[in-house]
């Protein structure tokens, strides 16, 4: 987040940016896709495995996303990614088939998304706003 995140900023809209670092993120896990972190090897799964591991992973980058630009907290960050991916490796079920681990990283992605779609609806464009700046925190507090 300290360094590509506020780069892509630059161009994109937040949400934008944080949705491409997502998908970005998935792919950078390919060459780990069956072997770290995985119940089993996927084989006839693997393309499905990828697409909801992919998407569970874009919805926690823009997860990410939003927290750091509410508190432009890299440690913040790195503790979320942290907790998340111990989360995975703890409550993830032990020995499964791998169209099961295909449904239970689908399951959740879905969790995820609505985390994305909740802080959406609660504080709207602004979640993931630009950062405020002490010049456009001291005209906004003036007017």
């Amino acid at each position: 987040m300290g360094f590509a995140f506020p780069k892509m900023r630059l161009k994109l809209p937040a949400l934008g940016a944080a949705v491409l670092l997502g998908i970005f993120w998935g792919i950078w896990h390919l060459p780990v896709i069956d072997y770290l972190g995985t119940a089993t090897p996927h084989g006839a799964y693997w393309l499905p495995f990828f697409l909801s591991f992919t998407a569970a992973m874009t919805a926690m980058r823009v997860l990410i996303a939003w927290l750091y630009s509410n508190t432009r907290s890299v440690l913040l960050c790195q503790l979320m990614h942290v907790f998340s991916t111990g989360s995975l490796v703890i409550f993830s079920p032990p020995r499964v088939s791998a169209a099961q681990e295909v449904f239970w990283y689908a399951v959740y992605a879905a969790a995820l998304w609505i985390a994305v779609a909740f802080l959406a609806l609660v504080y709207g464009a602004k979640a993931w706003s630009p950062y405020k700046t002490s010049r456009s925190v001291g005209d906004s507090a003036g007017s």
